[in-house]
């Protein structure tokens, strides 16, 4: 079987890990010599460092909740509203982005279960804050955390399974799906013409985006 054939049968397949396929991935991308595309994959399976920029599709909407006690009332588990923090504070507390590589991602999938990320213990303080200046003398939360739900890491594995998918078919849309690696190494100038162009044309700053400072949230 050759290689194109082989990475979208294992691509197609969501059963099988993406571990598998962008292994072969980096195979092709390393023959083709091309280093966008090499790089690309490898933060993919590594994952991205904190001072890259990432693909937009890392990047989820999260609902700060917490627990906290107002006057003799405790409350768990409860959702805050950020209406009159700073806007780029509310920007930052309100998403989540994940620099994971994909075999992370895939094990939360696994685990089948909402995430609970962590913020930094002044957001307490700010939360408190910001209750308190709206009438809540007695308002005190306790502990805040970032809420992610599962079906949106699910959506990040399809996401990039289908960035992965669509650059292969059209390799294979051009070559035929029976063509060898040694001779799509021959064509290797029109092969990474067509990716170059599949990256530059496919919108959200490019499917493989991995400079620095784009598409960024922040963090506190």
């Amino acid at each position: 079987m050759n290689i194109l054939t082989n990475i979208i049968n294992l691509l197609s397949d969501d059963s099988k890990p993406l571990t598998s396929s962008f292994l072969q991935i980096k195979v092709l991308a390393s023959r083709l010599q091309n280093t966008q595309l090499l790089e690309w994959v490898n933060k993919e399976l590594s994952g991205y460092n904190k001072g890259d920029s990432i693909p937009e599709y890392r990047i989820c909407t999260s609902l700060l909740m917490g627990n906290y006690l107002n006057g003799n009332t405790e409350c768990k588990n409860h959702p805050f509203a950020l209406l009159g923090l700073d806007a780029k504070i509310k920007d930052i507390l309100e998403h989540v982005d994940f620099f994971n590589g994909i075999g992370a991602l895939e094990s939360f999938v696994l685990k089948n279960e909402n995430l609970q990320i962590a913020v930094p213990t002044e957001v307490l303080e700010l939360i408190n804050d910001l209750y308190r200046q709206k009438g809540n003398p007695y308002f005190s939360a306790y502990s805040v955390y970032k809420s992610v739900t599962i079906d949106q890491i699910k959506q990040i594995t399809t996401n990039i399974r289908n960035t992965a998918l669509d650059l292969i078919l059209s390799l294979e849309n051009e070559f035929g799906y029976e063509i060898e690696l040694n001779e799509l190494i021959k064509k290797r100038d029109e092969a990474n013409s067509i990716i170059q162009n599949i990256i530059n044309n496919s919108g959200n700053n490019n499917i493989i985006n991995i400079g620095n400072n784009n598409n960024q949230k922040g963090n506190l």
